[in-house]
């Protein structure tokens, strides 16, 4: 189990923080550092292959971030099934498989 310095031993405590990072990961490593890859891609001068490296490295980044914010997801209380009784959640496993598929 992982534990950060800053959380207590409180089983709620660190359900909540838990609960927290899952949708900051998801915004700011798959949404943002995706869409920044994209225009990396597109708009950064150089040569092509160090266009390619840094839209697959941001690319990693972001796989890596969404793998993560899933992790702490199903790192809750709750455990791995309960969360899979909305659409939501589903759409985001798909949605997660898709992208590292095309990687």
């Amino acid at each position: 189990m992982v534990k950060f310095f800053f959380i207590s031993q409180n089983p709620s405590q660190e359900s909540l923080f838990y609960s927290v990072l899952h949708p900051l990961l998801m915004v700011i490593g798959f949404i943002l550092i995706s869409g920044e890859a994209i225009l990396v891609h597109r708009c950064l001068p150089g040569s092509r292959n160090l266009k390619k490296l840094v839209h697959l490295c941001l690319q990693g980044v972001a796989l890596a971030c969404g793998i993560f914010g899933i992790w702490t997801k199903f790192h809750g209380q709750d455990g791995i099934v309960s969360n899979f009784y909305s659409l939501h959640s589903w759409m985001g496993l798909v949605c997660v498989t898709l992208f590292a598929a095309q990687v």
